[in-house]
């Protein structure tokens, strides 16, 4: 699938002001980091686009 959740620069920015490490990711490939990372005890959140 080619399309993906567009996520403004300006959102982008923000959260990195605020300190937060942005990862945006094709939905298989953020699971995947989401489910590494809590795994290794990091604390995460998401925004997982999944209706197509």
């Amino acid at each position: 699938m080619s399309e993906a959740l567009k996520v403004p620069p300006s959102t982008v920015e923000y959260l990195e002001k605020q300190g937060i490490d942005v990862r945006v990711l094709q939905t298989e490939q953020a699971v995947k980091e989401y489910n590494a990372l809590a795994a290794r005890g990091i604390r995460v959140g998401g925004v997982f686009h999944s209706t197509c």
